[in-house]
């Protein structure tokens, strides 16, 4: 038995335990680790009453964005019978004085039933549970089953509650071997466990002991290395200096980009750690072709040229969601008023991302990542409060949008001067195609590259993690018309 990836906000987080007797609560603590710097710890607790079987995973921990604190806690639960079939799951997510609880009950015929709060904001959303997807006691039961011996693997599908839907999972019994944690040596079983995500594979290395209790965990995590290490209570709670995520994930440009280029197109010569993330980057207004060992990225300003290749539309895109609420009355008054009587979609956009840019009037780093509704109350946060609630405002007038993460052109910031730093906006789908709007910083320019584009649930783009830090921008050239 080995213990298997489990997503949990904002992070994978390690999350498998041995059978505990009835009515008993068995808890184990591991710390967390990025770059060998204690940020937090995880709590993980398995409880069996009658024919119920609750796991629960809590995640604390404490970093910094240049140079604002910020904490962030999650907590994951699911509900199944001791045959690991689903009965329900709970959620709970808080990043910088924001939280989000979710609640989820599924009936015998797969109905799932989930009720969103959000601060005042109560919603709630009816699917279909994905057909064959594990929650933690069903995959752990597979194990039993499965009996992997080294370098055997096997395939299941996990259900996710923080995204409401499966993914697919490749598990890999690598050897077995001796590791140290704190000085004492355990036996242990080395797992590769590689979850495909909508923004890209994310690959998490586990080692367990015999009875498939977690020793330690380890995956790539912004160009840096987090870990999850077996711990007693009283370490777990120790804490490190803060890590700034802000400067690790900077990428530094190799020369001043003019305001006058960046209104035009640019092409980039990008540098890859690993060639597979390629695969991952979005098109649309973007196109990436290789070019040797080194890759070429070309933005296309609009109006778009006849060469850029179309994109299918999101069926998301047009969705209220418990992070995007385009129907909450607030949401589709503050679009309406800022849009007035224009209909063409594009000037549409163009009236909310100026509306949006002058509502948020608190610019700073201290939210963690807000819901549109939260942000058009708060009237306070960073780019991903300002894409979350241009993008709400655009599907509250019919206008398919979606949110962008990656890197995004300043000239100074934070002690940074000329650098690409982690950003986020919206993209609107007109004529065809994905077109992006920039509230945060008063407009789109060819200074943006996108990694990863997803409906808003920040979720859908942890895939993309691997990316920020592995990625280095060699030249940048006008492109040639």
């Amino acid at each position: 038995m080995t213990s298997l990836a489990r997503f949990s906000l904002p992070i994978l987080l390690l999350a498998c335990s041995a059978a505990s007797a009835d009515g008993k609560t068995e808890v184990r603590w591991l710390k967390v680790l990025l770059q060998g710097q204690q940020i937090g710890h995880v709590e993980h607790s398995r409880r069996v009453v009658g024919d119920t079987v609750i796991n629960t995973e809590r995640f604390d921990a404490s970093l910094a964005r240049a140079g604002t604190a910020l904490s962030i806690r999650t907590e994951e639960s699911s509900r199944e019978t001791r045959a690991g079939v689903p009965l329900g799951f709970s959620t709970l997510t808080e990043m910088g004085g924001t939280a989000q609880r979710a609640e989820g009950v599924i009936d015998k015929d797969g109905n799932v039933s989930v009720s969103f709060t959000q601060g005042d904001d109560v919603r709630t959303q009816e699917l279909i549970y994905p057909k064959g997807a594990l929650m933690t006691e069903g995959m752990r039961l597979l194990e039993e089953r499965k009996q992997l011996k080294p370098g055997e693997a096997m395939k299941l599908r996990a259900f996710m509650p923080s995204q409401l839907e499966a993914v697919e999972v490749a598990v890999r019994f690598v050897a077995e071997e001796t590791i140290e944690i704190d000085g004492r040596s355990y036996k242990a079983r080395h797992m590769e466990q590689t979850l495909f995500l909508p923004s890209g594979p994310m690959t998490l290395q586990s080692w367990s002991d015999a009875d498939g209790e977690p020793l330690r965990s380890e995956l790539p995590m912004f160009g840096m290395k987090l870990e999850m290490v077996l711990s007693t209570e009283a370490a777990a709670a120790h804490r490190d200096a803060p890590t700034d995520l802000f400067s690790a994930t900077v990428v530094d440009a190799p020369r001043a980009l003019p305001e006058r280029e960046r209104a035009g197109d640019l092409n980039y010569v990008l540098e890859l750690s690993d060639a597979k993330v390629a695969t991952n980057i979005p098109g649309g207004e973007q196109k990436l072709r290789q070019d040797g060992k080194s890759w070429s990225l070309l933005i296309d300003m609009p109006p778009l040229s006849a060469t850029t290749p179309k994109t299918l539309m999101d069926g998301k895109a047009l969705q209220a969601s418990a992070w995007v609420q385009s129907d909450a009355p607030e949401i589709i008054a503050f679009a309406k008023k800022s849009a007035g009587a224009v209909k063409d979609p594009r000037k549409q956009m163009l009236g909310l991302q100026s509306a949006v840019s002058q509502h948020i009037e608190n610019k700073n780093l201290r939210v963690g990542y807000a819901s549109a509704l939260e942000a058009l109350r708060m009237r306070e946060g960073d780019c991903t409060e300002h894409a979350l609630l241009l993008a709400a405002a655009g599907r509250a007038l019919g206008i398919p949008t979606r949110i962008a993460v990656g890197l995004a052109y300043i000239d100074q910031f934070a002690g940074h001067k000329n650098a690409f730093v982690p950003h986020a906006w919206a993209q609107a789908w007109i004529d065809g195609r994905w077109t992006s709007f920039d509230a945060a910083l008063g407009g789109f320019d060819s200074g943006h590259i996108a990694l990863a584009v997803g409906s808003g649930d920040p979720a859908t783009f942890y895939g993309s993690i691997n990316l920020l830090g592995n990625l280095k921008i060699r030249s940048i050239e006008v492109a040639q018309q």
